[in-house]
């Protein structure tokens, strides 16, 4: 087993387009409220980017159905990002999220146009 928490990747960059949105703006718990089999959001950070209280950002990239396995529904995946100092307008990818589309009124202020901006 090899050391390296990354894998195989080890550099390079992406180019995405699309509509970016804060999300978080201080300390934030892990995952949202609990619906029927699954939570209302819930997030994972890479390593090391929980150290920071800096605010995270987030880019939907898809919308999917996953109720014929699991009974989810629609969910959204999104990066999850933070600012990258080095260029204006850039942003470095810090995590992932998945935002279930159940219910709008449930998900945080903060998350609601990641709702509205995927039906």
């Amino acid at each position: 087993m090899s050391s390296n928490i990354y894998g195989h990747l080890s550099a390079g960059y992406i180019k995405l387009k699309g509509k970016v949105g804060r999300v978080f703006s201080s300390r934030y718990p892990n995952e949202g409220e609990w619906l029927v089999n699954h939570c209302s959001y819930d997030f994972g950070l890479d390593v090391g980017a929980d150290d920071d209280d800096e605010p995270l950002y987030c880019l939907p990239i898809a919308v999917y159905d996953d109720s014929p396995g699991s009974g989810f529904g629609l969910l959204t995946s999104c990066l999850l990002l933070r600012p990258y100092e080095d260029e204006e307008g850039g942003f470095v990818r810090v995590g992932i999220m998945t935002v279930a589309l159940d219910s709008k009124e449930i998900l945080p202020e903060e998350l609601q146009w990641v709702y509205d901006f995927s039906v």
